[in-house]
């Protein structure tokens, strides 16, 4: 019979190190007749087994890269902490055997798990660090509750610094890094803190949960960022005080750009998160977002969530910055934003023209357009005048895909979709170039307004497509 799939995985692959294999749990008696069976667990395993079994795993993990869908409608959230997935810590904890295995077998620590929540955090770090010896790692720094330290800023503070020490020295050896902490003033400043360059590092994740100030976890007040601080760097996720201090500082603007360089090769993402200018020591002032337009447009994949930045003069220095002349439009695959003002989602809208564009809890009564030539997202946009809203914002709208989860709209927004931009039969609907509409946990839609929508557009002579679907499964 002939074998394939992870057999030839196994194969094609190097030869597993030789470990012992444990002695066979069968025993017999004196006289040799009858075999006597003790109770077998899953520990009796024989331990070539098991490498055959860990291996393929090993070498075939679930992708766990946001990045990857989120281009998707419905985009699948991942989080390390809760995940079945990261290898080898699951399987470690099902038995001291298989923890051993693991162990003695070092090639297979490539991801290690630093959980600052942890009473011997230190002493776990240290010796999953030296398990790992010299090979190129995954590493992430993250709490095992989402709730540790959110009270207690100075205590994350203190035991970061003790973490940053220990895993300085690896971080040239890392393919990715992850900090995912509870305050923004526990992340380490990127444009002082890596003192050493990281040739190999592709994905540089530094966010945490509450926007506290800017953060710094050693004595270096030099930057020696570059483009030579991590050349192979494409995927970019900071806390936004940490953005506008590279931002600011003319030392390390230009790494921002430099990045980009790497697009030739790779879809280059940044991701933004958490910015409040009133919270820790925000030495650079308001930050406008009109200053990074340029270069939010030089980026395949944008993420924008929570960010508190400025849009509004003051003075006459700060009409220059918001001078509309010099707006630039973000282009690219894909940008999402999340939990903005009403105000600043109003200022991005009508620079974006990207091919898929994801709107989270932002409202739109500010909004002048919406975003977007192919694809658009909006979710849980449940603001009194939502409804109002779009009926206000859809008929102008060239997009051909339309996906709308938990926001509050009625069936006066489909009403409008089945309308014609004129009088006459031969005038287009409004939102004319609209093929599908996907309806998810939108409760105040009927399903006779559903109905209606589907004949109107395809009854009358609609040269376009419409599929309209209602799942009731989240």
């Amino acid at each position: 019979m002939s074998h394939s799939g992870c057999y030839s995985t196994v194969d094609n692959t190097e030869p597993l190190p030789e470990l012992r294999m444990e002695e066979d749990p069968l025993t017999t008696s004196s006289g040799g007749h009858n075999q006597a069976r003790r109770l077998v667990t899953i520990e009796d395993l024989p331990t070539e087994l098991l490498l055959l079994i860990f291996k393929p795993i090993f070498l075939n993990p679930v992708d766990a890269n946001p990045w990857k869908h989120r281009d998707r409608a419905f985009p699948r959230e991942y989080d390390m902490r809760r995940s079945a997935y990261a290898f080898p810590y699951t399987l470690a904890s099902v038995c001291s055997k298989w923890n051993n295995i693991l162990r003695l077998a070092n090639f297979f620590r490539t991801l290690v798990l630093i959980f600052i929540d942890d009473p011997l955090v230190i002493q776990h770090a240290k010796a999953d660090l030296n398990i790992a010896d010299n090979l190129t790692i995954v590493l992430t720094v993250t709490r095992r509750t989402a709730d540790s330290f959110i009270d207690d800023p100075i205590a994350e503070h203190l035991i970061m610094k003790e973490v940053m020490e220990i895993i300085t020295p690896h971080i040239p050896r890392c393919r990715k890094l992850r900090f995912d902490l509870a305050h923004t003033s526990s992340l380490p400043r990127l444009a002082t803190d890596f003192q050493h360059p990281a040739p190999l590092l592709i994905a540089l994740s530094m966010e945490a949960a509450v926007a506290s100030g800017l953060g710094g976890l050693t004595s270096h007040t030099k930057s020696k960022l570059d483009y030579q601080s991590f050349p192979r760097l494409y995927e970019l996720e900071i806390d936004g005080h940490n953005f506008v201090d590279v931002f600011r500082n003319e030392d390390t603007q230009n790494w921002l750009w430099e990045i980009r360089e790497c697009g030739e090769r790779f879809p280059v993402s940044l991701r933004i998160a958490n910015y409040d200018p009133e919270a820790g020591s925000t030495p650079q002032g308001r930050f406008f977002v009109f200053e990074a337009l340029s270069l939010f447009g030089a980026f395949n994949h944008l993420e924008l969530d929570n960010l508190k930045f400025s849009h509004i003069a003051r003075t006459a220095e700060e009409s220059e910055i918001v001078d509309p002349e010099s707006f630039a439009e973000i282009q690219g695959e894909y940008i999402r934003l999340s939990r903005l003002s009403a105000e600043l989602t109003a200022v991005l809208m009508p620079q974006i023209s990207t091919h898929y564009a994801h709107i989270i809890d932002c409202p739109l009564s500010h909004s002048t357009r919406l975003p977007s030539h192919d694809g658009l997202e909006l979710r849980d946009i449940n603001y009194t005048d939502t409804a109002l809203d779009l009926c206000f914002l859809l008929p102008p709208w060239y997009g051909e895909r339309l996906w709308v989860t938990n926001c509050a709209i009625d069936d006066t927004v489909l009403a409008i979709l089945k309308k014609r931009s004129g009088p006459n039969e031969w005038n287009d609907f409004n939102a004319s170039y609209l093929k599908q509409i996907r309806l998810r946990d939108c409760a105040r839609v009927s399903e006779r307004a559903v109905a209606s929508l589907c004949w109107a557009r395809e009854g009358k002579g609609g040269e376009d497509f419409i599929v309209v679907e209602r799942p009731t499964d989240k």
